[in-house]
């Protein structure tokens, strides 16, 4: 989004956060539909995700962009990582 759509670093990240929303809002809805779905599990991610949310919220533009870029870097290889392992 930066190259290509000439978007401010913060705000691609910001966007690129903010498409997981309905992203994980279907799969919800599928698993729920599905039967496949845990309460406990939820809660618990639940509650990890707003507190989450609310403390990237806060932290994202107090972030330079030479360290945004290097700490989104860095998860993007151990998700990576995590995959192929």
């Amino acid at each position: 989004m930066t190259y290509l759509l000439d978007v401010k670093e913060h705000d691609a990240h910001a966007t690129a956060i903010s498409v997981i929303l309905p992203l994980s809002l279907v799969s919800v809805f599928v698993y729920f539909k599905s039967n496949h779905f845990d309460w406990n599990m939820v809660w618990k991610v639940g509650l990890g995700g707003v507190i989450g949310a609310g403390i990237g919220a806060w932290l994202l533009p107090r972030i330079p962009v030479k360290i945004l870029s290097k700490i989104f870097a860095g998860f993007m290889i151990i998700a990576g990582l995590r995959m192929i392992f």
